[in-house]
């Protein structure tokens, strides 16, 4: 009760699988990558974070033969579990 929503992203690319990490500092997500192709053609996704209040957004893992999916932090936060398919 009296917390709001905040939307985080301000743009068309579609986003998925958010996860916090276990300190709750950083979300990691996967997206479509930063590409100039438009968002509805592209059958790929990259493995994004940004800090929990939504800044800093950046890519941590893309590669234009992979796609990535469903990432989560390790227990202690050191690393990133997630799925990916040619």
């Amino acid at each position: 009760e009296g917390n709001k929503a905040t939307q985080l992203s301000r743009d068309f690319y579609s986003r998925g699988a958010y996860s916090f990490s276990p300190d709750g500092k950083q979300i990691v997500y996967s997206s479509t990558p930063p590409v100039t192709t438009h968002p509805d053609r592209l059958r790929r996704a990259s493995i994004w974070m940004m800090s929990a209040d939504g800044s800093g957004a950046r890519t941590v893992l893309d590669n234009e033969a992979w796609s990535y999916g469903q990432p989560r932090f390790s227990p202690d936060g050191a690393s990133l579990y997630f799925t990916a398919s040619e």
